[in-house]
C-alpha cells in the first residue's frame, strides 16, 4: 500500500490513471464519503478510480511523503487539514521529526476547526518526539474550548510524563468506567504510577 501511495503521489494521479486506462477522456473529479466526518476527492477517467488519502504518505518516513503533508496543512478545507493531521500521525519511525513537521502539527493544533486541533493533538501526543514544544502545545490546549480537544490534550501530557496533564485531568467531567474516553484518562493514572514508582 505504501510503495502504490508513493507511486501515485509521484506520478500524480491524473498521469497514473491515463497510463492504468490508455484513456485521453476527461477526469472526472466528485467528493465521497472518507469517514463520519469528512469527504474526500475521489478521481474517475474510463472505469477506473482511485480515491487520494494523504493518510497513506504518513506510513513513510520520508522527506517527500513529509512535503506531500505539510503541504496541504494551510489547506482552506478543513477535511484536508485534518487528514493532514492524521497523516502525520501514522509514522512508525523515525523518533524524531522534521522543523517543516514540527511547525505544521503545532499550526493544526490551533487550528479553527476543532476536529483538527484533536487529531493533531493526538498526533502530538502519539508522535516518538518528546519535544517539549508539544507538551506546552498541549498545555495550551487544556483551555481549548472544545472538550475533545481538552481531553486529547490531557492525554498527551500523560503520555509525555508531563505533570500538566493532571490539573488539565482535574478539570475534565468524570468518565465513568466503560465511557469512550476512558482509555485517554487511563494515561493518567498510568502516569502517576510511572512517576509515584508503583
Amino acid at each position: 500500500m505504501r510503495d502504490l501511495a508513493r507511486r501515485w503521489h509521484e506520478t500524480g494521479v491524473e498521469a497514473e490513471l491515463r497510463r492504468l486506462t490508455g484513456s485521453r477522456g476527461a477526469l472526472v473529479r466528485p467528493r465521497v464519503q472518507d469517514d463520519e466526518y469528512y469527504s474526500v476527492d475521489e478521481y474517475a477517467l474510463g472505469a477506473r478510480t482511485a480515491t487520494v488519502l494523504l493518510v497513506a504518505l504518513g506510513e513513510h518516513a520520508d522527506p517527500r511523503a513529509d512535503a506531500a503533508l505539510v503541504s496541504h496543512a494551510g489547506h482552506p478545507d478543513a477535511r484536508l487539514r485534518w487528514t493532514v493531521a492524521r497523516g502525520l500521525s501514522s509514522w512508525s519511525e523515525p523518533p524524531a521529526v522534521s522543523d517543516d513537521v514540527r511547525e505544521a502539527l503545532l499550526v493544526l493544533m490551533t487550528d479553527t476547526d476543532a476536529v483538527v486541533r484533536q487529531s493533531a493533538c493526538r498526533t502530538g501526543a502519539e508522535i516518538r518526539d518528546r519535544d517539549l514544544v508539544f507538551a506546552d502545545a498541549m498545555a495550551a490546549s487544556l483551555d481549548d474550548a472544545d472538550c475533545r480537544v481538552q481531553l486529547v490534550a490531557v492525554y498527551g501530557l500523560a503520555l509525555h510524563d508531563d505533570e500538566r496533564c493532571l490539573n488539565g485531568a482535574g478539570r475534565l467531567p468524570p468518565a465513568p468506567p466503560g465511557t469512550p474516553h476512558e482509555h485517554e484518562l487511563d494515561a493518567v493514572w498510568r502516569y502517576e504510577r510511572r512517576r509515584d514508582g508503583r
